[in-house]
């Protein structure tokens, strides 16, 4: 039974796991694009999320759900580009596959299925 909370618990973690990651880009302008989306942590720890949409000589402004964040190129700790990535697209569904079989294939090792055999004695 245990098996089977890990099993389940494992896979509702891929299921709600994102198709995208996210690859660490220079601190520069040349190096952003417009209209692509980025992850921008500041010196003070907080994330923001959302896509490029300008970028001026010391600020550079996201926007997520028709809300714009300006931030300067000062306050900028890291900068992370969104990239969609092949191989968590393509191995979410066969995880999800392997683990319906590993939970088919220990429901059906537990079922008691023909004759029982009397032990021989010698």
């Amino acid at each position: 039974m245990k098996k089977l909370v890990r099993i389940i618990l494992l896979s509702s973690y891929l299921m709600f796991h994102s198709c995208y990651s996210y690859k660490t880009v220079n601190n520069e302008k040349h190096d952003l694009e417009l209209n692509q989306n980025y992850k921008v942590v500041t010196t003070n720890e907080i994330t923001l999320k959302g896509k490029l949409i300008s970028i001026s000589n010391d600020t550079l402004t996201l926007t997520k759900k028709r809300k714009n964040t300006s931030v300067t190129f000062l306050n900028v700790k890291s900068i992370k580009k969104r990239k969609f990535s092949y191989l968590k697209t393509i191995g979410l569904p066969i995880t999800i596959i392997t683990i319906s079989f590993a939970i088919v294939l220990e429901s059906v090792s537990d079922l008691d299925i023909g004759p029982k055999r009397k032990p021989s004695s010698l």
